[in-house]
């Protein structure tokens, strides 16, 4: 029974390979694929897929796969988890070049999930936003990009508990692609939180 063990970490699943006979590739893929189904409500998983500290980037409703694959490399490069909700299409990619993403099905899961542990703050330019230059960054936080064309939608929005936006001076389209964007408010937390 001891060689019978599922390992889940940081968002993945490892079976041992062997110990679970013919039909372990099967049972892998299922609980990969179900893995925010399943597992994220166990408290002893729950420590596996996240940091210390609970900083997260969210990445949902992110259209092109080179956006998603630098907000994920430039949460890692801050110290943030990055956290992938749906984007089935695009998951076995992400899976195959990065081994530090957490997957949620829906952002539902997430918000229950980081629920008493942070506030899920959008990065959005709305009436009720906090410019990132006056926003007091709390050690523990998750930051959600919108769309790189629409921005938040309104389930993105209904799920947050606060926005923060980036000023902006010049006299065109009052937008940022989404990983320049999320890379500011990143080094603005970095350096509120490091001084």
């Amino acid at each position: 029974m001891e060689n019978d063990k599922v390992a889940i970490e940081k968002g993945h699943v490892n079976i041992n390979e062997g110990s679970l006979g013919s039909n372990s590739s099967d049972l892998s893929n299922d609980i990969d694929f179900n893995l925010s189904n399943n597992y994220l409500n166990s408290p002893s998983t729950c420590t596996h897929l996240t940091n210390e500290a609970h900083r997260y980037v969210v990445i949902y409703n992110v259209a092109k796969k080179k956006n998603v694959c630098e907000l994920i490399t430039n949460a890692t490069a801050y110290n943030f988890v990055p956290v992938l909700i749906g984007s089935h299409n695009i998951r076995e990619y992400i899976k195959s070049r990065y081994n530090n993403v957490s997957y949620f099905d829906t952002i539902q899961q997430f918000k229950e999930f980081v629920s008493g542990k942070c506030l899920l703050i959008g990065i959005e330019i709305m009436d009720t936003s906090i410019s990132v230059l006056d926003y007091k960054f709390q050690p523990a936080i998750a930051l959600m990009p919108g769309n790189e064309g629409t921005g938040l939608n309104e389930k993105q929005k209904a799920y947050c508990d606060g926005f923060i936006y980036i000023p902006q001076y010049g006299f065109g389209t009052a937008s940022l692609n989404v990983y320049i964007a999320t890379t500011i408010v990143l080094h603005r937390f970095a350096t509120a939180i490091n001084t």
